[in-house]
């Protein structure tokens, strides 16, 4: 036995030298990286800005033995959050956006809703008048009044049974198209 573990033991040890090596180098790195790392989970965890979490992740570092800890950890979760976004920063810091349907919304996320989306399809109106009718980068009055009542139109005839993500129903249409005879008169 002595002689085959004899012919094992430089194995072994070459075995010992690159697993610890190995093993010392990935501690070395999640030291080198900790600070960013941190700073990606506070970022993800907390919806900060960059410096915000910087600032934190040094105060969480002077802790000592809580704070410390707590900055082990913050290594790890970061860096699961970075390998898990492929290694873009961007991804990483970003929380995955959760989706809902309209018609589960509450009376009053719906009403969140409809005040944010009215800007958009004001935008997005004055975005295809410009296509259509601008002379020289400039858009008529006619066009800016039209989007401003039609955005306001549309989102104020939307209920929360309208399926947005389909082609808009006849009904919708029509409400839309009542609203704007009700409120966009020329002046």
């Amino acid at each position: 036995m002595s002689a085959i573990a004899g012919a094992f033991a430089p194995i072994l040890r070459g075995a010992g030298i690159v697993f610890g090596g190995a093993g010392v180098i990935i501690i070395n790195l999640l030291f080198l990286f900790a600070v960013p790392l941190n700073v990606i989970a506070l970022m993800r965890l907390m919806g900060w800005e960059w410096w915000t979490a910087l600032i934190a992740s040094v105060v969480i570092g002077l802790i000592p033995v809580a704070g410390q800890l707590g900055m082990v950890v913050l290594v790890f979760v970061g860096a699961y959050f970075l390998v898990s976004a492929h290694f873009n920063f961007r991804a990483a810091v970003t929380p995955p956006t959760e989706v809902v349907r309209t018609a589960d919304l509450t009376p009053r996320q719906f009403a969140q809703f409809k005040d944010k989306l009215r800007p958009e399809v004001e935008a997005a109106c004055l975005r295809e008048g410009k296509n259509r009718y601008a002379v020289e980068g400039k858009l008529p009055s006619f066009v800016i009044d039209y989007c401003a009542c039609y955005a306001t139109a549309s989102v104020t005839a939307m209920t929360k049974d309208d399926d947005l993500t389909q082609e808009p129903s006849i009904a919708f249409r029509t409400r839309v198209e009542e609203a704007m005879a009700r409120s966009c008169r020329p002046s």
